[in-house]
């Protein structure tokens, strides 16, 4: 009696090691898959949802949103008049109307109603909510809040509106070119 008392609880523990085990290993199936890098890929499902994966099939970013994908940094040579894409360390997502921006750990630094897909210098964004426009870092930190009007670009220089202020931000060196305004706005 004992004996199958004994055999029975090895049996169970087993079974359910097991079992756990195949739910932290499972081969994961993908209509879609594309490399984002010898670590990491981003997978679609049969419901056309994408997802971002590690290698052994972690998930990192769930599979809910409609696109997901790099977010690069545009270097531009003067000179040449060439420009090269250069991979970073963030994804962007799109679910419904709503985007999204991540690390390569899948937290999610910020989610808005627009995302500018140029990562400018010291690793700025150019972000929109309600109608209306900021500057947010990849740290989730804002450099102009969220209330300018309207933008225009001029070459690597960016003119933010806000009410009748102007905030001029350097996209070539990535700050802000005058912060006086951007302290009466605040």
């Amino acid at each position: 009696m004992k004996l199958n008392v004994f055999a029975t609880i090895i049996l169970t523990t087993t079974l359910t090691i097991s079992l756990l085990g195949q739910r932290h290993h499972k081969t994961l199936k993908f209509k879609s898959v594309i490399e984002f890098d010898s670590k990491h890929y981003f997978g679609q499902n049969d419901n056309g949802s994408w997802g971002f994966y590690l290698g052994n099939s972690t998930e990192i970013i769930d599979s809910e949103y409609d696109t997901l994908y790099p977010l690069h940094k545009i270097e531009f040579n003067p000179k040449t008049f060439l420009s090269k894409e250069i991979k970073t360390n963030f994804i962007l997502g799109r679910s419904g109307k709503k985007y999204s921006l991540f690390n390569l750990k899948g937290h999610k630094i910020t989610t808005v109603d627009g995302i500018m897909p140029r990562l400018m210098k010291n690793n700025i964004l150019l972000i929109k909510n309600n109608g209306l426009w900021g500057l947010i870092n990849t740290s989730g930190e804002y450099i102009l809040p969220i209330v300018a009007h309207n933008i225009e670009w001029y070459d690597e220089m960016l003119s933010l509106k806000v009410k009748d202020k102007i905030v001029l931000f350097d996209a070539h060196n990535g700050e802000l070119v005058d912060q006086r305004n951007l302290y009466e706005i605040q």
